[in-house]
């Protein structure tokens, strides 16, 4: 069994997965991904409907969040909750491990990235 199929029979283990911030760009990769899988999920976003954000999110089994969920107020209520709080940065790390290179620092990031990009056949930038 492949990676990428442990961690959808995982994620297919769950009943009620909600996803936080589904218009970033984090929550949207995790939603199209999940879509594209065929697991049901519960999107939440403050953007598109302040006053039903996190509606109902106590009832979660799962929650993916974007890496600055913590540093919103509005999402303080998630705080409290104990429930698994998953990233994209995880699923990434989960599924590539051994095949990852991240590029970090204040500037010239994406021109090392596409280098590295152009040097390794096969590669994908994310």
């Amino acid at each position: 069994m492949t990676k990428l199929e442990k961690l959808l029979e995982e994620l297919k283990g769950y009943s009620n997965i909600h996803v936080v911030g589904t218009s970033g760009d984090e929550g949207a990769e995790i939603a199209a991904f999940l879509v594209k899988n065929g697991i049901p999920f519960t999107g939440h976003d403050f953007a598109s409907n302040p006053s039903e954000y996190l509606r109902d999110i106590d009832q979660a089994d799962l929650l993916f969040v974007p890496q600055s969920w913590y540093l919103y107020e509005a999402n303080d209520p998630i705080k409290n909750l104990n429930i698994p709080l998953r990233t994209v940065t995880q699923l990434h790390y989960q599924l590539f491990k051994d095949q990852m290179i991240g590029v970090t620092g204040s500037a010239g990031k994406s021109t090392v990235a596409a280098m590295i990009h152009h040097l390794i056949p096969g590669s994908i930038l994310i």
